[in-house]
């Protein structure tokens, strides 16, 4: 009874209408809080966790659990003005080709294709799928345990497109030529014709197509990068594509967690961009044909309409295509002399593509970086955190071997998992990995803490009691530095990795109430006494900010 209760409730909610709305009434639609009415961002109050969304042209698709089972809503225009609906499965995932719509239900393995208005054109069994289809005029597209297959909606006839093991269906490319099938690490384009691998790149999570124009993002490591045709835009390390948006030549991204914006992928100008509370981080995103953004955050869903004005951004920057075995030479050329910055001062070496690869130790898998724009980035971070260093703190850390070798690089995997960062030493000489992010700053950080460790072993016996200042019970295991773990003296990768947490989070600002505990005071204490054997003339110690007077 409390389900029924519970259900009649929502309904109410989400058409905005009386639970008992009579035959012949208004067409009910979903009404926005009082507070939003009028506002470009509104905000409605229905339960979208229980919900899915799905974009189809210029109207939202809504579907929506049901006593019975589900129903799938089309909501028209700006208003949201329920135009039809159609009873579903429970689990059912709509999916669109602007044509028709489908809705697979995965518990029976079925797929049923409706028409615009919502009209139930014919179910469709898929053996052994294992994920919603892909459609495409008269034909479904799927994949199952160990291949990739299709369905001919007319003949009801299933043709085996290509066998292989693990194939995720992405999208349908250029006209349906090529599906675009995702792993764990990378990405292929298989001709739908005869099966064949047409290429590959590197994992692809988003892709669209426009007209005969395809855009992709992917993942270089830790940054988003935009593939558009013949020239690309490698975002910011702190920012992230949320969708490319239907009809038109602009991509929808969430700039340091805080901003929507829509960027023009011709010129780069920014199109538009809205500030979000904290409240409002968006969980999944679509874009309609007529420009709105819909998203959820916290179980809310949003409308957005933007406002459209052109501005420059100068953090876009678009560029022609590259590859790895076709770098940008004069780019690279670009860095290197930026590096010669690194190398006068510190006697830090940079590496760079395919030299910055060339060692790595057993069990770890390096992928070269031949955009110019994340190594850019990278530089940056590095000038930016050594320069917060006494400079005679740093020359002691790159003064322990042969040579010292920064090598930024697009992503680091060691057994399989990504790292952020990686040290590693070939006889006298240290190899410095790090990879683009938006934890450049704690990456390099994470690199310089070792050495400076290895100084201080080498001339003092500061640390030789570290493990003393833990609580009874601290043992050390694996993950990375959290500071509320930190804080709770919680585990560390090492005494090393303790070290290295301590520092950077001493270093940052905001950090004060975590150093209020006696524990933390001795490790901090601790280590400032070591970094002032090794620099004992330093006029700035910005690790000793929250360091209690004596």
């Amino acid at each position: 009874m409390k389900r029924i209760l519970l259900a009649s409730l929502l309904c109410a909610v989400l058409l905005g209408c009386p639970p008992a709305a009579q035959a012949g009434a208004a067409q009910p639609r979903l009404t926005p809080t009082k507070e939003t009415e009028n506002d470009n961002l509104r905000c409605y109050p229905l339960d979208a966790a229980d919900c899915r969304f799905f974009t189809f042209r210029s109207d939202l698709l809504v579907l929506r659990p049901t006593r019975e089972g589900a129903e799938l809503l089309r909501c028209a225009g700006k208003g949201l003005t329920i135009s039809a609906r159609a009873e579903v499965p429970a689990e059912s995932a709509p999916v669109s080709d602007g044509q028709t719509i489908c809705c697979y239900d995965s518990a029976a393995g079925q797929a049923l294709v409706f028409s615009p208005e919502l009209v139930l054109l014919g179910t469709y069994i898929l053996p052994e799928a294992t994920a919603a289809p892909v459609l495409l005029g008269d034909k479904l597209y799927y994949t199952t345990p160990d291949a990739l297959m299709e369905l001919d909606m007319v003949t009801g006839l299933h043709r085996l497109v290509r066998r292989e093991e693990g194939l995720t269906l992405t999208a349908l490319l250029s006209g349906g030529e090529f599906a675009l099938c995702t792993g764990q690490w990378e990405s292929r384009y298989i001709r739908t014709e005869d099966g064949s691998l047409a290429d590959r790149s590197g994992k692809i999570t988003q892709a669209a197509s426009r007209g005969s124009r395809v855009y992709l993002n992917v993942k270089c490591g830790f940054v988003d990068c935009l593939y558009l045709g013949q020239t690309m835009l490698p975002l910011p390390p702190d920012w992230s594509l949320l969708t490319f948006l239907p009809g038109k030549n602009a991509a929808l991204v969430l700039r340091e967690g805080r901003e929507l914006a829509i960027y023009d992928l011709t010129t780069g100008n920014c199109l538009a961009q809205r500030p979000l509370n904290a409240s409002q981080r968006p969980e999944a995103t679509w874009a309609t044909e007529d420009g709105r953004i819909f998203f959820t955050a916290g179980g809310v869903l949003y409308q957005w309409e933007p406002v459209w004005e052109t501005k420059r951004d100068s953090r876009i920057k678009i560029s022609a295509l590259y590859t790895q075995d076709s770098p940008n030479e004069k780019g690279l050329a670009q860095c290197r002399r930026r590096g010669e910055g690194l190398e006068s001062r510190y006697g830090l070496q940079l590496l760079l593509h395919t030299d910055a690869v060339r060692i790595a130790p057993k069990g770890v898998l390096l992928e070269p970086e031949h955009l110019t724009s994340p190594l850019l980035d990278t530089l940056t971070a590095v000038e930016e955190t050594l320069g917060r260093f006494p400079a005679e703190l740093v020359k002691a850390a790159f003064s322990g071997g042969d040579h010292f070798y920064l090598c930024p690089v697009r992503s680091i995997r060691v057994d399989g998992e990504q790292k952020l960062s990686l040290q590693f030493w070939s006889g006298r000489d240290c190899y410095l990995f790090l990879v683009p992010s938006a934890d450049l700053e704690r990456g390099v950080t994470q690199l310089l803490s070792p050495l400076l460790d290895r100084q201080v072993l080498m001339r003092s016996d500061a640390y030789d009691r570290w493990d003393s200042l833990n609580p009874p019970g601290f043992v050390y295991g694996t993950g990375g530095f959290d500071a509320a773990a930190f804080a709770d003296a919680r585990c560390l990768e090492s005494p090393a990795a303790d070290r290295a947490g301590l520092l950077y989070a001493a270093m940052e600002p905001g950090n004060r109430e975590l150093f209020l505990s006696a524990q933390l005071q001795n490790k901090l204490r601790t280590l400032c006494t070591a970094l002032r054997q090794i620099a004992p003339n330093a006029q700035t110690r910005p690790w000793e900010q929250y360091l209690w007077k004596k």
